[in-house]
């Protein structure tokens, strides 16, 4: 799904940044969502990707951290394309995936701290988070949400609750917008294993 946005300004003030995720499989076709938003000047940014990869490896946890790759790429883009020098502004991303939140926040430095790190599932997504984290010029977490909240009354829930529907919408997209089964190596893995046209993301 092409990108959507109605220009998020941002402040150089606390939460003034906002953000949800989220990722969806069906029939091996993942799709991840990120969704930005601007709180002083009321602003939204959200797009659904199509995650490639072969039908073993495509599973929720790496479409989710995905999801918050895309968030920390865009947050990037967005705050550095104002060419200010921000010194307060903070923000948070909002994800209804444990695992991944977890990961997240686990990450530091620019390297695995250790062999098993680096040969973990889904390295090669985590090593862009490392690098990508290091780079955004504001302070922003990430907490966890509960998901498919019957009554989304809180702002993160309703977030949550658009980011949920905009990943089911990848599922209706043409074949220009479809996962493919062989995705390409990321730009931080320095190398991977292709076997008969699988790209490994995971364990052998």
């Amino acid at each position: 799904i092409k990108p959507s946005s109605n220009h998020p300004i941002f402040a150089d003030a606390k939460e003034d940044f906002i953000a949800a995720t989220d990722g969806t499989v069906l029939e091996e076709k993942g799709g991840a969502v990120a969704t930005i938003h601007s709180n002083t000047t009321r602003g939204i940014l959200q797009t659904v990707i199509p995650v490639d990869g072969h039908q073993s490896h495509i599973t929720s946890y790496r479409i989710e951290l995905l999801g918050i790759l895309a968030t920390i790429i865009l947050a990037q883009t967005l705050l550095c394309q104002t060419r200010k020098k921000y010194t307060q502004i903070t923000g948070t991303i909002y994800c209804d995936n444990k695992a991944a939140v977890h990961q997240y926040l686990q990450l530091s430095g620019t390297l695995p701290p250790s062999i098993s790190r680096a040969n973990a599932n889904d390295a090669d997504v985590l090593q862009e988070l490392r690098h990508w984290k290091q780079k955004v010029p504001a302070d922003i977490t990430i907490k966890w949400i509960n998901a498919h909240q019957a009554k989304p009354t809180s702002r993160p829930a309703r977030l949550n609750h658009v980011a949920d529907r905009l990943a089911a919408e990848q599922h209706k997209v043409g074949p220009e917008w479809e996962s493919q089964q062989l995705g390409e190596i990321l730009p931080k893995t320095q190398a991977q294993l292709i076997i008969q046209d699988v790209l490994f993301t995971r364990k052998i």
